[in-house]
């Protein structure tokens, strides 16, 4: 029996003892009802590539902050190569921009308290010498020491919080041969007041991606810093592609010469725990992990590798995956994994350069009202806020090199979230009880929230367009 029908049994009995009971004996009338999200701009967008997408609260309210390599991106606002979404609107980050591309983003505490940490191309930053590596505690830009430099076309890709046993320090990778006073190869790591290098790097290669995972089988027990990139060898040691980093030493990530690494580079890393447990997974351009096929994306839990699927179908300009970002989209207290890139589909579905994964299958982020199923372009970065929609609901953030996303204009950035506004409650992207229930709770407090036939009163009116609308379901 549809709501409708229910409701005009007790039409006769508007109050607001009534309105609830209506409500209550509705609830079994229908039951839970799936919807699908939808891609949506940010403002008018950006200018170029976003490379860099993390959400951290600077004092001024949670926020995503994105980097990459945009100029002018927010007119009106000091906007080039990093950037604040409010949830509203985007909000410069400092007096002064940096001078040049923003490629990696990361939350740490020096001692003083957590704080934003940018990293990428850029020399300097808010009208200071900051070489490629910069400290945002809120309300300006710090250098850290003589910062990261040396090499042909020096370059910051990744950042990570690592405690290798002398408390948490930010390691930095990407393609550089000075840190602060010390010689590295591509890599090194900050304590707060000075720079030191690891005992050695890779020289034949650079890093791309950073991760910090416990697999169980580390040396010493607990977790390792993985890393990712184009290289073959960490300090003499064959690291094809992949290497684990612990207790001041590299090793490989699988068992002998054929059996490690990756047969192509490594381009994001992440660890995601879902209902098949906690793994590092891998995207790159690659069509083996170990000595399992893998199309450009696998999965290791501390003893082999493992295919997603038939994983991705690469794309022709960036092609491979790029971005790997786990995430609790519904908020129903299971993170899924998304993936970002050029690639044409996953699994066999067809998936424009994203695709989620929850543990067994691939499927693609779908707009109701089209087949558009991802973005026009490269996806490069992926972020989430727990909150990020009208109705309370997180949302899921697409950064790259791309125009549309679904069948929306969004330059660079998008948001796919479940916005649906008689969603109320968790899980969202579903009508369910938990929604009537949360109603009820704003009606009994009169919340304009739920004046949903707009007249300015909350009163049984509200009751039965919530209940027509709940029949009618979402998009």
């Amino acid at each position: 029996m549809q709501l409708s029908q229910c409701i005009t049994r007790y039409m006769s009995k508007p109050t607001r003892v009534f309105a609830t009971l209506l409500l209550l004996l509705g609830v079994p009338c229908a039951s839970a009802q799936p919807y699908l999200g939808e891609w949506s701009p940010l403002d008018r967008g950006l200018g170029s590539t976003v490379y860099a997408a993390l959400d951290y609260d600077d004092g001024s309210g949670p926020s995503l902050f994105l980097g990459g390599s945009f100029i002018n991106g927010a007119p009106a606002l000091l906007g080039d190569y990093i950037i604040r979404w409010d949830g509203a609107a985007f909000r410069a980050v400092g007096s002064a921009p940096p001078n040049g591309t923003v490629h990696a983003l990361a939350v740490y505490d020096d001692g003083s308290g957590p704080a934003l940490y940018a990293a990428g191309a850029f020399t300097s930053i808010d009208g200071i010498i900051a070489n490629r590596i910069a400290k945002w505690n809120g309300t300006s830009w710090s250098r850290l020491g003589s910062g990261l430099r040396g090499g042909a076309v020096p370059d910051v890709y990744a950042l990570a919080v690592f405690d290798d046993g002398n408390g948490p320090e930010l390691y930095a990778a990407g393609r550089f041969t000075r840190a602060g006073s010390q010689t590295v190869q591509n890599i090194a790591k900050w304590n707060g007041s000075a720079w030191s290098a690891l005992s050695t790097g890779t020289t034949n290669g650079e890093f791309r991606a950073l991760a910090v995972h416990d697999d169980g089988s580390g040396p010493g027990g607990g977790p390792s810093l993985f890393a990712g990139g184009t290289f073959t060898v960490n300090g003499g040691t064959v690291t094809p592609y992949l290497a684990r980093w612990k207790s001041g030493a590299w090793y490989p990530v699988g068992f002998g010469a054929a059996g490690s690494g990756t047969n192509g580079k490594v381009m994001a890393l992440v660890s995601h725990t879902d209902l098949a447990g906690n793994k590092l997974y891998i995207g790159g351009l690659f069509t083996a992990a170990g000595t399992t096929p893998a199309a450009h994306v696998a999965s290791w839990d501390g003893f082999s590798f493992g295919a997603l699927g038939s994983g991705m179908v690469p794309g022709g300009f960036a092609p491979g995956v790029r971005a790997l970002f786990s995430f609790d989209y519904d908020s129903s207290g299971i993170n899924e994994l998304y993936a970002g890139g050029d690639f044409s589909s996953a699994g066999g579905v067809s998936a424009m350069n994203i695709a989620r994964w929850d543990g067994a299958n691939w499927s693609a982020l779908l707009n109701p009202y089209n087949a558009v199923t991802g973005t026009n372009g490269t996806v490069e970065a992926i972020g989430g806020l727990a909150v990020a929609a009208a109705n309370g609901a997180p949302g899921l953030f697409a950064g790259g090199w791309f125009g549309t996303a679904g069948n929306t204009s969004a330059a660079h950035v998008a948001r796919y979230a479940c916005e649906c506004p008689i969603d109320l409650a968790p899980p969202y992207c579903m009508l369910d009880f938990f929604d009537i229930l949360a109603f009820l709770n704003l009606f009994s407090s009169s919340n304009p929230a739920v004046d949903y036939n707009a007249d300015g009163i909350v009163d049984f009116f509200d009751v039965m367009t919530y209940l027509q609308l709940y029949s009618a379901g979402c998009p």
